[in-house]
This record gives C-alpha cells, structure tokens and sequence, in this order.
C-alpha cells in the first residue's frame, strides 16, 4: 500500500509540474516557438541562403561589322568584382552578386551609354542621324541592358551601324557582275 502511494504522490507532482510549465511556459521557450513558426522553409529561402557562385557571360563589340579587340592588357582584370582576361577577353568573369552590365563597361577604358560608345582609341558612335548602337542579350534586343544584372551564360553584343555602311552594304548586293 505504501507503494500505491508514493506512486500516486509521483504521479500527481509530475502531472502539477506539468500543467505548470504548460501554463507558465519560460519566456525563451516562446520566443523559440514563435521563431520556428514564423521561418517556413520554402525554396526561395533555401536559393537566398545559398552561396554566390561566380560565372562567366560574354560580350562583343562590333562597330560597322567590325568586331572589336579588347586582347589588351588595359582592359584586363580592372576591377576584382567583375573583369575580362588575357586568354579569353570576351569573357566577362563575374564575382560578385548584383553586377549589372553597365557596371562592366564602367571598369573599362571607355565609356558606353544607351546611345553612344567611346571607344578606347576615342572614337565615338552615336545614334542619330548617323547611324544607330543597338544592344543584343540573348540574341533580343534589349535597349536598357546596361541597367540589367549579367547572368551567368549571358551573352550580349553592342552593334553600331552607321547608315553609310548600311546603305553601301544594300548597294554591293543589289550590284552583280556581268
């Protein structure tokens, strides 16, 4: 009998310690909770929490259907978060998250906007009456792509044709020899 009792004693006190915390539950315990509930796993938090992967995209320049060399050096590796390289200078390698494609062009020695290049040798090409600079990401043309992040495998070509060349291309192929 005395054991039936000190069992019921148990029994009781853990049931009272019990409802106790149940009802008294510690502040840091709520808090815990609140913090799970509210932190859902879905996929677009697993893909934030991932790590920057660095990657490549590439460019070209072609200005009159020639296509612009930038294998020298003062064009190389001139800003640590997004570069082009000796080996492959069509290569723009990013390093960090958020570089768009006008950041790029800033860290070279030449200036590109919406409408008009400079060139590292100062020449200048402008749309306008002249000619027109288009942009080309992915094979679309995207006007406003200087103000787009690059993404990796981007692939982008800035083109200025001038109506003269243009105009002389239409020539050369309506003319055929006899």
């Amino acid at each position: 009998m005395k054991q039936v009792v000190v069992f019921l004693t148990l029994a009781v006190a853990l049931l009272l310690i019990g409802l106790f915390f149940l009802i008294f539950q510690p502040q840091f315990m709520r808090t815990s909770n609140k913090q799970i509930k509210n932190k859902a796993i879905t996929p677009s938090t697993l893909l934030s929490q991932t790590a920057f992967q660095p990657f490549t995209a590439d460019f070209k320049i072609i200005t009159d259907g020639l296509t612009r060399d930038f294998t020298n050096s003062r064009y190389h590796k001139k800003s640590s978060d997004v570069f082009i390289e000796t080996s492959h200078p069509n290569l723009v390698h990013v390093q960090k998250e958020n570089i768009t494609w006008g950041d790029f062009f800033k860290t070279l020695p030449m200036q590109l906007t919406e409408y008009c290049l400079t060139t590292g040798t100062n020449q200048v090409f402008c749309t306008g009456d002249r000619g027109e600079l288009r942009f080309y990401l992915n094979e679309i043309e995207t006007p406003k792509v200087l103000e787009m992040k690059i993404s990796p495998q981007d692939s982008l070509i800035v083109e200025y044709e001038s109506l003269e060349s243009t105009s002389l291309a239409s020539t050369s192929a309506t003319i055929s020899p006899n």
